[in-house]
């Protein structure tokens, strides 16, 4: 009796170590990655520069065009003044000649179309003024967009909103970030760390490792103000929760761009 006491004892405890080395939870990645997987980044206070530099190089370069653009803007707002009050003329003189309940005379008739009449020719001298002015801004807005295209931008006031939009992201700290991953399952809380870089450089991979980090669903994040030669960044991913570990090998690239094209895309 004693000896079948101690063997189950022992068997026992062989359950309980047995149950202590059984992983706790689950992980699998075998689909994980992220849509896209490249993401290219700039260094955005040299962008701001050089965004800068050819913008002051466009006004210096269209002084003239804009001034004369104020003065042409300038008489056809006189112009068009110079039309409020008879236009409200016409329109009251339409609805008086025009009202069935009370119709005008044929006197009166008569007065109020000889009254349109002058105002329609009033008008039509009037227009022959604003027709030259407009054409002539179309010109000067031809000459500015050749200037501009010269400089490489295809537009200053995108432009400009693209150094605000640098701004802001300077001031608010905001990184340049991948997408959420996707495919990822398993037991929850999942950690996220970046484990390695790979790049032509291997000082610039380690240097482009302090810029990044991972943040809330596995989106991985570079620095606003990263400062790293022109080239491939690729991120190496661990993924662990309790008791499991996957690494994604190569799982995202970044690519550091020396500018952005006219058209706003970093190139």
């Amino acid at each position: 009796m004693k000896t079948i006491i101690i063997l189950l004892l022992l068997g026992c405890s062989g359950l309980f170590f047995a149950c202590q080395d059984i992983t706790v939870g689950y992980l699998y990645t075998d689909i994980a990655g992220y849509t896209p997987d490249t993401l290219p980044i700039i260094n955005v206070k040299k962008e701001i520069v050089r965004l800068q530099g050819i913008l002051d190089a466009f006004k210096e370069q269209t002084v003239e065009q804009y001034e004369k653009l104020a003065e042409l803007e300038k008489e056809l707002d006189r112009l068009r003044e110079s039309m409020k009050a008879p236009q409200k003329e016409y329109d009251a003189l339409l609805d008086e000649l025009y009202d069935y309940e009370n119709p005008p005379t044929l006197d009166r008739e008569e007065e109020i179309n000889a009254k349109l009449e002058e105002l329609d020719m009033f008008f039509d001298e009037v227009w022959e003024q604003v027709y030259p002015i407009q054409d002539e801004q179309d010109e000067i807005n031809e000459e500015l967009k050749e200037i501009a295209e010269g400089l490489g931008m295809e537009d200053p006031a995108i432009m400009a909103k693209k150094i605000s939009d640098y701004q802001d992201r300077i001031e608010f700290k905001l990184p340049w970030t991948s997408s959420r991953i996707q495919g990822v399952q398993g037991t929850e809380p999942l950690q996220y760390s970046i484990v390695g870089v790979k790049s032509a450089n291997m000082e610039n991979a380690a240097k482009f490792m302090t810029y990044a980090g991972v943040m809330g669903g596995g989106r991985i994040y570079v620095g606003i103000d990263v400062d790293v030669p022109v080239g491939a960044y690729t991120i190496t991913l661990e993924i662990k929760n309790e008791g499991r570990t996957k690494v994604l090998e190569d799982v995202f690239t970044f690519l550091v761009m020396d500018e952005i094209d006219a058209g706003g895309d970093v190139e």
